[in-house]
């Protein structure tokens, strides 16, 4: 699946390439990004290269977007990553990590803004949503500001890293909800290619 650049007031979120590693290492390398994470950090440079590769071919044959880097549009500086997990009869599921030094700083809220108009606009889904562990607060308070809404918890249905079973959250935006939300924005910006 082809993407282009897709550009917001602070970001630019394109296709992560394995010269992003050494930036990408601060993300994937980062044990605290991964408490609440099934998969366990990537610290070794050329494992991250080689695991940007084969994430990148896996989605080109599934249909999916590429794993989005999150470039800072002043420094040029990857500080993380977003990507649909999947997509299956008009849904997505949104994925993401930041960089421990950028968060609290509203870079991930319009990274997922910006990703927002390009899967209802671009891709056309109906529905866009996001799983994650019950105690990933971070999380909850970032996707209930951007009005994804609650639909429930599916109990011990991950297993974290460390072997533990927790509950995860799920939560949804359709595009009616997405048009009516963030009109304003959709009518006034568009992609830059």
């Amino acid at each position: 699946m082809q993407t282009r650049e897709l550009w917001g007031e602070r970001l630019l979120l394109r296709a992560a390439r394995q010269v992003d590693a050494a930036d990408l290492l601060r993300v994937y390398g980062d044990a605290s990004l991964f408490r609440y994470d099934a998969s366990t950090p990537i610290t070794d440079i050329d494992a991250l290269m080689e695991h940007l590769v084969q994430q990148q071919a896996w989605r080109r044959r599934m249909g999916l977007p590429p794993i989005m880097a999150l470039e800072t549009v002043d420094s040029g500086k990857v500080i993380g990553t977003i990507q649909l997990n999947r997509i299956e009869h008009s849904c997505g599921e949104i994925g993401y990590r930041l960089a421990t030094r950028y968060q609290h700083q509203g870079y991930m809220r319009e990274a997922v803004q910006i990703f927002l108009r390009y899967g209802f606009a671009t891709l056309r889904l109906e529905r866009i949503e996001a799983r994650y562990a019950a105690k990933n607060h971070a999380s909850e308070q970032l996707l209930r500001q951007l009005h994804f809404h609650y639909e429930g918890c599916l109990r011990r249905a991950i297993r974290l890293a460390d072997g533990s079973l927790h509950d995860m959250v799920i939560c949804s935006m359709l595009k009616e909800e997405w048009e009516k939300e963030y009109h304003a924005e959709v009518t006034n910006k568009t992609d830059k290619t």
